[in-house]
């Protein structure tokens, strides 16, 4: 198992079950009676120690991992949400300035059709349209 410097969250995750299995085997062997007549048994039991301890620093960087991992995919959703509502102010814009052209052309019709009642409401339609942008 090649490990890069920077270990994905897979990869630590393959390293961490390596690890317990061989500390499981070793426990065993160490629980055995071949392992507790084995002359080396105090520096296995200090090995044993030792494997958990850094079994146990591996969890620790992976929980650390994943945090970090958790607030980037925050960080991604917010720029996400703000882009969003970047497009839906340009939206609304549009709507808003389709909405004065649209009373614009209304109002001209009206002009040209001659009929005041028309021009007067066509007129208002288009100030009001103006006055909310």
């Amino acid at each position: 198992m090649a490990i890069d410097v920077n270990p994905t969250a897979d990869e630590m995750s393959e390293l961490h079950d390596d690890l317990k299995a061989y500390e499981a085997q070793l426990a065993t062997y160490l629980s055995s009676a071949a392992g507790q007549s084995d002359p080396n048994y105090d520096d296995l039991s200090k090995t044993d120690i030792h494997l958990n301890l850094q079994i146990y620093n591996l969890s620790t960087a992976q929980l650390q991992l994943a945090g970090d991992n958790a607030g980037a995919a925050v960080d991604a959703i917010n720029s996400a949400v703000s882009n969003l509502n970047a497009v839906i102010a340009a939206k609304t814009k549009i709507a808003t300035d389709l909405g004065i052209a649209q009373s614009a052309v209304s109002f001209v019709t009206a002009l040209l059709s001659g009929n005041p009642s028309g021009i007067v409401t066509a007129g208002g339609t288009f100030v009001s349209k103006l006055k909310a942008a």
